[in-house]
Order: C-alpha cells, then sequence, then structure tokens
C-alpha cells in the first residue's frame, strides 16, 4: 500500500463527493492550504490512490482564477478555457476537440461581440464532457473575488451547465469565507443551492501531518527538529501550514542542524519564543487569518480574551466551524495556536487605548484604522483610498471616481454598480472592528467622502 499523503482524509472526503457528481465548496481561513490540496486532487496517483478503478471516471482541472485578467465574464471564461487547453492533452481527448475548444478560446479572447463569449463557452464545455465520457471536474482556486464581482450570468450559466447533465460536470469552489457569507440574494442563489450539502470547512493538519510537514520542512531548510522542537511549532502554529512554516524558519534559525539536550532545548525554545512575537511572517500570517473573519467574529475573539469572556455564541460556533476556536462546546474555548492568541490579544489591548480615526503614512504607504494598520488593499482599493483620503472632508462625484481609478478609458463603460462595489470592499476593509464607524459616507446623487475620525 503506498504511503498516506498530507491532507489524506480531507482529499477522501471531497473525491467522496466527486465520484457522487457532487458539488462541493472548500472553506478555509487564509493559508490553511486550500490551494495545495486542489493541486494535490488533480495528481493522477492520488486519483488512483482514493478512486480506485473508477480514477478514469474523473478528469479533474484546476482553474486559479487569481489568473483572470480583469474581473470580467470574458476574462472568467477565458482562464477556464485555458485551464482546459492545457490539461486536454494528458485525458486522451480527439485532436478535434482540442481544437474546438482552442477556437472557443480565440473568440472569448476577442469576441466579434459580448453575445459570443457565453455562447462559445458554453459549446467548448458541452463538447469537452460529451468527448469525455468522464465527470469533468472544475476546481475554481482563489474564488472569492470572482464570486463576489462577477455578473450573475456566470453562475446561472454554471448552474444551467450542471443541470443540462448533472452527472457530466462538477464545481469545486475554494474560499476563505463560506459562498453565502460572500454573496447573498437571488441572484446567485441556485449555484449556491449546488454546494447546500456539501461545504467543507479546511481544518489544521492533523498531528501525523504536522510532524511531516515539520520535517519536510526541517529537510528543506537543512536544520534538525526533535520531538520536542515539533511540540513547541505546534503549540505556537497549531496545524496551520502557514504558521507552520513560519514558525519553524524562525526556529531553524536557531537551532541549525545539530541535535541538543533538553535543556538547550528549553533555552532555544525561551529565546525563539520572544522572537515569534516580533518575526513579520508570523505577524503576517496572523494578520491574513484576522482579516478573514467577520466583524461579529473579530469581536467574540475580543470578547473571549476580555477580562470578562461573554462571547456571541453564534461567531463563536462560526469560528468553530473553521476551526479558529477548538472546543467551543468547552467551558474555556481556546484558539487555536498561540501566535494567533497572542496576536489577537495584542489587537484587544490596543484597541482599548488607541484613537479612533484614519492616518496615511506616505512614506510607508500604510493606512491606519483606530491605530490598526490595514494590508493587502487590492490595486483598485488603494488607489480608491488614495483619491478619497486625498479629499479628506469633501466629496468625490462617481464620474471623478472612475476616471481616478479606472482610467479615462472607462468613462461612460463603468456603471454605479462597479463603483458601489469598490466602495463597500474598502468600507469593509476599514472597519476594523464592530464599533468602528463608517469612514466612508455616500452623499445620495453625488458620490462619496471620507471623514478622519
Amino acid at each position: 500500500m503506498s504511503e498516506r499523503h498530507l491532507r489524506f482524509e480531507e482529499t477522501d472526503v471531497i473525491l467522496d463527493h466527486v465520484r457522487r457528481a457532487e458539488c462541493v465548496a472548500l472553506v478555509g481561513v487564509s493559508n490553511m492550504g486550500k490551494s495545495t490540496l486542489l493541486r494535490t486532487l488533480t495528481q493522477p496517483h492520488i486519483l488512483a490512490q482514493h478512486l480506485g478503478t473508477e480514477a478514469d471516471n474523473v478528469a479533474l482541472i484546476y482553474v486559479d482564477c487569481n489568473r483572470m485578467v480583469e474581473m470580467s465574464e470574458r476574462a472568467f471564461y477565458e482562464a477556464v478555457l485555458s485551464a482546459l487547453l492545457d490539461q486536454l492533452p494528458l485525458l486522451d481527448v480527439p485532436a478535434s476537440i482540442v481544437q474546438q475548444v482552442e477556437r472557443a478560446h480565440q473568440v472569448v479572447v476577442d469576441p466579434p461581440s459580448p453575445f459570443h463569449v457565453p455562447l462559445r463557452f458554453n459549446q467548448a464545455l458541452t463538447q469537452v464532457v460529451m468527448s469525455l465520457s468522464r465527470t469533468l471536474v472544475l476546481a475554481f482556486d482563489e474564488f472569492d473575488e470572482a464570486f463576489e464581482n462577477l455578473n450573475e450570468r456566470v453562475f446561472a450559466n454554471l448552474r444551467a451547465l450542471k443541470d443540462r447533465d448533472w452527472t457530466g460536470i462538477v464545481y469545486i469552489t475554494a474560499t476563505d469565507r463560506d459562498l453565502v457569507d460572500i454573496r447573498g440574494g437571488a441572484e446567485v442563489e441556485e449555484f449556491v443551492e449546488l454546494f447546500a450539502h456539501q461545504t467543507f470547512y479546511l481544518p489544521p493538519f492533523s498531528p501525523e501531518d504536522a510532524r511531516k510537514y515539520i520535517q519536510q520542512l526541517a529537510r528543506r531548510m537543512g536544520v534538525t527538529f526533535d520531538a520536542s522542537d515539533e511540540r513547541f511549532i505546534l503549540e505556537w502554529a497549531g496545524g496551520h501550514p502557514g504558521l507552520i512554516e513560519a514558525v519553524a524558519r524562525v526556529l531553524g534559525r536557531v537551532t541549525g542542524p545539530q541535535r541538543r539536550d533538553e535543556v538547550q532545548n528549553f533555552l532555544i525554545h525561551r529565546q525563539v519564543a520572544a522572537k515569534l512575537r516580533l518575526d513579520p511572517a508570523v505577524r503576517q500570517e496572523c494578520e491574513r487569518i484576522w482579516y478573514d473573519l467577520t466583524e461579529e467574529e473579530r469581536q467574540a475573539l475580543f470578547d473571549l480574551l476580555g477580562p470578562h469572556p461573554t462571547p456571541n455564541t453564534d461567531a463563536l460556533a462560526a469560528l468553530q466551524r473553521r476551526h479558529v476556536i477548538l472546543h467551543a462546546d468547552d467551558e474555556n474555548p481556546r484558539l487555536f495556536a498561540r501566535a494567533f492568541t497572542e496576536f489577537v490579544d495584542r489587537l484587544r489591548r490596543r484597541y482599548a487605548i488607541s484613537e479612533q480615526g484614519i492616518r496615511y503614512d506616505p512614506d510607508a504607504d500604510t493606512v491606519y484604522v483606530d491605530g490598526v494598520r490595514i494590508q493587502d488593499l487590492s490595486r483598485l482599493e488603494h488607489k480608491l483610498f488614495l483619491l478619497l483620503y486625498g479629499r479628506l472632508g469633501r466629496v468625490v462625484e462617481k464620474d471623478e471616481i472612475i476616471r481616478e481609478v479606472w482610467g479615462e478609458d472607462y468613462i461612460g463603460e463603468a456603471d454605479d454598480a462597479r463603483v458601489e462595489k469598490l466602495v463597500s470592499r474598502l468600507r469593509r476593509r476599514l472597519k476594523v472592528r464592530p464599533s468602528t464607524p463608517d469612514y466612508i459616507l455616500t452623499v445620495r446623487g453625488r458620490g462619496y467622502k471620507m471623514i478622519s475620525g
């Protein structure tokens, strides 16, 4: 029997749904390993290990939504067709089908009219499904932004393709939050319905997988980690792959390749613990997890770590589903990792003494809200912030936002909905806690203005 790979149980769960032609929504906080898991699913020997002879009944295509050149229906279809063209030669598909997909791809890239984009995409996908004689599985990685912003026609179209051949096509989506939390409403309801009973919350590594991963990192870094080091890493990282790597690198720089006794380990771990509290990679991993949480979930963590813990039970349950806290039914639920616990507690204490308001540091190109640094604004969010902050207290009209954020070429093309969605995303990013006021105000009939506090 071949060796069990990392995420063996999780792979088994997802492929069991695929075997039954059921769509799966994979949900996990940032850097929990969703992308790695999806890529694992595409490997033929992994499919064979889990599905046996049924592996020949599945064609799994990895689609990286980060490769979309823009956030549009055309760019989404182009990304899917590009992924298909990368993999079709490996699936014994007739050359004539590959040529049809190539022609459809060319039309989608340079369409004679908008009408041709979904038409040729549908035709190409239908031909692929018919020729494969197996289930086509489209695994959409980094799907959050696409799902939040694409026109509802895309999702109606994907649902229609599924309805047309229920066992012929399956979707797997990988997102940081539940699909229903990213986007609601009747416009996407039928698409979301496909995943209603197959939402899988990706947990941290099991202890066994975490130790395997730690030893893989040790070999890659040329260092030695003993059982005591593994326990130290797991205490601080809690099985989160991104945090495991960040903590292991800090520890590896101190331990080196030599083996140590128990006393040396104690002294080294105490030294490394102090370094971890200041390490930028550890902080960045924690910040990514933090920004994946809803306002209610963040406040629940503050309440949980406060002097008189009275967290919101619904938010606590949501945090448990996402494996951010452990044992939510116990009297003393705890956060999954010491590094994240200390990060949240530092934020909680900082909020208690910080002044409200927005501040921009031009030298560091850094935004602060209520003393908290806002990181990883998208390119458009950053441009909109600078525009509004530069006109602090004054109204910026929608036409000016389009011109300054998207460019002159978009005047007359970008509609109010696009502006409203971008403003909504930035407003959400600036709301660092539930009590934070809205610093971007809507001025009806004109535009928006930013206030400092």
